[in-house]
Protein backbone atom coordinates (compact mmCIF):
# COMPACT_ATOMS: atom_id res chain seq x y z
CA UNK A 1 0.00 0.00 0.00
CA UNK A 2 1.37 3.64 -1.08
CA UNK A 3 0.67 6.21 1.68
CA UNK A 4 1.08 10.10 1.10
CA UNK A 5 2.37 11.18 4.45
CA UNK A 6 0.90 13.84 6.12
CA UNK A 7 2.48 16.82 7.61
CA UNK A 8 2.08 16.53 10.92
CA UNK A 9 3.70 12.96 10.48
CA UNK A 10 6.75 13.91 8.06
CA UNK A 11 7.50 17.12 10.87
CA UNK A 12 7.08 14.78 13.92
CA UNK A 13 9.64 12.41 12.17
CA UNK A 14 11.64 14.27 10.04
CA UNK A 15 15.10 13.47 11.18
CA UNK A 16 14.43 9.76 11.23
CA UNK A 17 12.99 10.09 7.22
CA UNK A 18 15.41 12.37 6.19
CA UNK A 19 18.24 9.69 7.59
CA UNK A 20 16.79 6.99 5.24
CA UNK A 21 15.64 9.17 2.23
CA UNK A 22 19.24 10.92 1.56
CA UNK A 23 20.61 7.06 1.44
CA UNK A 24 19.13 7.29 -1.91
CA UNK A 25 20.82 10.75 -2.74
CA UNK A 26 23.71 11.81 -3.72
CA UNK A 27 26.18 13.36 -1.20
CA UNK A 28 24.97 16.77 0.48
CA UNK A 29 27.92 18.63 -0.33
CA UNK A 30 26.22 22.07 0.74
CA UNK A 31 25.12 20.61 4.21
CA UNK A 32 21.69 22.37 3.66
CA UNK A 33 19.65 19.86 2.22
CA UNK A 34 17.50 18.44 5.14
CA UNK A 35 16.84 21.79 5.63
CA UNK A 36 15.76 22.75 1.84
CA UNK A 37 13.76 19.50 1.35
CA UNK A 38 11.57 20.32 4.85
CA UNK A 39 10.58 23.73 3.51
CA UNK A 40 9.62 22.45 0.30
CA UNK A 41 7.44 19.73 1.66
CA UNK A 42 6.05 22.22 4.21
CA UNK A 43 5.03 24.75 1.08
CA UNK A 44 3.55 21.67 -0.33
CA UNK A 45 6.46 21.39 -3.71
CA UNK A 46 7.68 17.81 -2.13
CA UNK A 47 5.76 14.74 -1.06
CA UNK A 48 6.65 11.92 1.00
CA UNK A 49 5.24 8.43 -0.18
CA UNK A 50 5.52 5.34 2.10
CA UNK A 51 5.52 2.09 0.53
CA UNK A 52 4.00 -0.68 3.06
CA UNK A 53 2.99 -4.30 2.87
CA UNK A 54 1.34 -6.19 5.90
CA UNK A 55 2.34 -3.62 8.47
CA UNK A 56 6.14 -3.65 7.11
CA UNK A 57 7.90 -0.28 5.81
CA UNK A 58 8.98 -1.40 2.93
CA UNK A 59 10.26 2.14 1.01
CA UNK A 60 9.96 5.63 1.74
CA UNK A 61 10.06 8.69 -1.65
CA UNK A 62 9.29 11.62 -2.51
CA UNK A 63 8.23 13.25 -5.59
CA UNK A 64 8.04 16.21 -7.05
CA UNK A 65 5.74 18.12 -9.93
CA UNK A 66 8.30 19.12 -12.78
CA UNK A 67 6.91 21.92 -15.32
CA UNK A 68 8.64 22.30 -18.80
CA UNK A 69 8.16 26.07 -18.99
CA UNK A 70 8.19 25.82 -22.91
CA UNK A 71 5.54 23.10 -23.64
CA UNK A 72 4.09 23.71 -20.07
CA UNK A 73 4.15 19.55 -20.01
CA UNK A 74 3.50 18.68 -16.49
CA UNK A 75 5.79 15.75 -14.99
CA UNK A 76 5.71 13.61 -11.42
CA UNK A 77 9.39 13.23 -11.01
CA UNK A 78 10.46 10.85 -8.18
CA UNK A 79 12.93 12.44 -6.47
CA UNK A 80 14.34 9.63 -4.54
CA UNK A 81 13.56 6.32 -3.50
CA UNK A 82 14.91 4.42 -0.75
CA UNK A 83 14.11 0.43 0.12
CA UNK A 84 14.22 -1.08 3.28
CA UNK A 85 13.03 -4.38 2.58
CA UNK A 86 12.52 -6.56 -0.86
CA UNK A 87 9.84 -5.25 -3.30
CA UNK A 88 7.61 -7.70 -4.83
CA UNK A 89 6.15 -7.25 -8.09
CA UNK A 90 2.78 -6.97 -6.74
CA UNK A 91 4.11 -4.36 -4.34
CA UNK A 92 6.29 -2.63 -7.54
CA UNK A 93 2.74 -2.48 -9.38
CA UNK A 94 0.29 -1.48 -6.51
CA UNK A 95 2.50 1.48 -5.74
CA UNK A 96 2.69 2.80 -9.60
CA UNK A 97 -1.01 1.96 -9.93
CA UNK A 98 -1.56 4.66 -6.92
CA UNK A 99 1.27 6.66 -7.91
CA UNK A 100 -0.32 6.97 -11.30
CA UNK A 101 -3.81 7.92 -10.22
CA UNK A 102 -2.35 10.77 -7.91
CA UNK A 103 -0.17 12.19 -11.08
CA UNK A 104 -3.62 12.04 -13.16
CA UNK A 105 -5.03 14.43 -10.45
CA UNK A 106 -2.30 16.64 -10.26
CA UNK A 107 -2.48 16.55 -14.26
CA UNK A 108 0.62 15.43 -14.85
CA UNK A 109 1.45 14.15 -18.13
CA UNK A 110 4.02 11.04 -17.47
CA UNK A 111 6.03 9.40 -13.67
CA UNK A 112 9.73 10.50 -14.64
CA UNK A 113 12.58 8.74 -12.34
CA UNK A 114 16.50 9.15 -12.87
CA UNK A 115 18.25 5.77 -11.31
CA UNK A 116 21.15 3.43 -12.31
CA UNK A 117 18.85 0.55 -9.84
CA UNK A 118 18.44 -2.12 -12.11
CA UNK A 119 15.93 -3.73 -10.36
CA UNK A 120 14.08 -0.42 -10.60
CA UNK A 121 14.91 0.19 -14.46
CA UNK A 122 13.78 -3.48 -15.04
CA UNK A 123 10.19 -3.27 -13.07
CA UNK A 124 9.23 0.33 -15.05
CA UNK A 125 10.48 -1.72 -18.26
CA UNK A 126 7.71 -4.55 -17.03
CA UNK A 127 5.09 -1.41 -16.57
CA UNK A 128 5.38 0.08 -19.89
CA UNK A 129 7.89 2.59 -19.39
CA UNK A 130 10.52 3.76 -21.77
CA UNK A 131 14.08 2.83 -20.05
CA UNK A 132 15.85 3.16 -23.13
CA UNK A 133 16.34 7.28 -22.65
CA UNK A 134 19.83 7.99 -21.07
CA UNK A 135 20.21 11.49 -18.52
CA UNK A 136 23.70 12.82 -19.24
CA UNK A 137 25.45 14.29 -16.23
CA UNK A 138 28.90 16.54 -16.72
CA UNK A 139 30.14 18.02 -13.94
CA UNK A 140 30.78 21.87 -14.19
Amino acid sequence: MLIKLQLNEIATNWDNLYQVISMSLPADESGSRSVNMLNSIMLGNLDVWLLSSDKRALAIGTTTIMIDTIDGERNLVIYSLTGLAPISDDDYKNAFSSLSKFAKAQQCKKIVAYTDNKRLIDMASKLGGDTKTVMISLEV
